[in-house]
């Protein structure tokens, strides 16, 4: 966006546009669905999990009733360093802190299996790992195997850790405000 200000606007069921009040600091991870400035204070934040692109958007963060995950596109990077490896039909990718989990969407937007990458290898942040045209839906796995949401912010930061929403609707009280 270069000098542009970051804003989030979203359209309602009835067609009501809203527009957040001010600029929103590139280290606020949203949820792209209603606008929700997401809570990453508990989070380990780790580089980019795509490249950027000019043209179109890479990533973005999505999130149900009880955790969000991270999309990218295009280029995929490895956000921090670690171990490769395919198992359990995601590509894993293995640190001392934590695993990021990248699930390769197929065209119609189910999973596709990891193939290659079987053995283990080392990558460092910011090596390209795949190309995901489709996308990759991006979770995290904590030491003690239970389940961590990632979140994107504007400079492109992933977070991964307990990442949840609080509200459901872009008018809501919890949404950001400046």
């Amino acid at each position: 966006l270069g000098d542009l200000d970051r804003r989030h606007a979203s359209i309602d069921a009835n067609g009501s546009l809203f527009i957040s009040v001010g600029p929103i600091p590139d280290s606020v991870a949203l949820n792209a669905q209603t606008g929700e400035a997401l809570n990453t204070s508990a989070a380990t934040r780790t580089g980019p999990a795509a490249r950027p692109d000019p043209v179109r958007q890479t990533e973005k963060t999505e999130c149900d009733a009880e955790t969000c995950h991270a999309l990218a596109f295009g280029t995929i990077l490895a956000p921090l360093d670690g171990t490769l490896i395919c198992a359990h039909g995601a590509l894993n990718l293995r640190s001392a802190q934590l695993t990021i989990q990248f699930v390769i969407r197929g065209s119609g937007g189910a999973p596709q299996p990891c193939t290659g990458a079987a053995v283990a290898s080392q990558v460092t942040r910011g090596t390209p790992i795949l190309t995901a045209d489709n996308g990759v839906v991006i979770t995290g796995i904590a030491l003690d195997g239970h389940a961590l949401g990632a979140a994107v912010a504007g400079d492109n930061s992933l977070y991964i850790g307990d990442i949840r929403p609080t509200v459901g609707c872009p008018c809501a009280s919890g949404s950001f405000e400046q």
